[in-house]
């Protein structure tokens, strides 16, 4: 599918949700009227080009195809994540993916969202606290980063820049994973040392590079340094 033949309303929303992006309403509204936003979010519904999961929009397969097509005019600038780990005791915070349009369907991650426009690091990690615990946090420790290339259908390649904060929780949530539990689950790459270097267990340089490609099959692991 052409991009000419998406209403411009329609590729700022595909955009937005990018790669492995989910969103709300009111986070893909911006400055778009309410009404037309919903208009167009109908619009990819019926074209089987976005779906709604639990209040959030997400890609579908063919969605996700299609960003793939005019993605590469926008990975010149890398993507900013941020992870949080997110400690209680000898506990960590962990989320299952389960989405089939993530790299890594199945494994574990830590809970991670993107940078916004404007947004300081601290700023995404408290909403991303929030999000997850229903609090506001106290402080937050700087790790370090690490820089990640996917390489997409075509050759083309996406680049993101992956930082780690740390913070304490106190309390009980459903997420939350002893360190003896970490051997029994698959996490995605790098998760494991990270953790590990926060509760002392392990030393690391903090800075990592981590490349992917993507095959007809899936995605596969080209490189991982950290």
């Amino acid at each position: 599918m052409e991009l000419s033949n998406l209403h411009e309303i329609q590729v700022s929303i595909l955009k937005q949700l990018g790669y492995e992006e989910q969103k709300s309403f009111s986070e893909l509204q911006g400055d778009f009227p309410s009404n037309k936003l919903a208009f167009h979010l109908n619009q990819l519904q019926e074209k089987n080009i976005i779906e709604k999961k639990d209040d959030l929009y997400v890609t579908t397969k063919k969605g996700r195809e299609i960003i793939i097509e005019f993605l590469g005019a926008d990975t010149s600038n890398p993507v900013t994540l941020l992870s949080l780990v997110i400690c209680s005791d000898d506990n960590v915070y962990l989320e299952y993916q389960s989405n089939p349009l993530t790299i890594f369907k199945d494994m574990y991650r830590l809970p991670t969202d993107k940078v916004r426009t404007r947004e300081r690091l601290s700023e995404t990690a408290e909403r991303i606290y929030r999000e997850r615990t229903g609090e506001e946090p106290e402080n937050f420790e700087k790790m370090g980063v690490f820089d990640k290339v996917v390489e997409l259908k075509d050759g083309v390649e996406q680049r993101y820049l992956l930082f780690y904060l740390k913070t304490e929780y106190e309390g009980d949530l459903d997420n939350l994973v002893s360190m003896s539990e970490l051997e029994s689950l698959e996490l995605i790459p790098g998760v494991k040392k990270v953790i590990k270097e926060v509760h002392g267990e392990q030393e690391c340089d903090f800075v990592g590079d981590w490349e992917v490609k993507q095959t007809q099959e899936g995605f596969i692991n080209k490189k991982f340094d950290l």
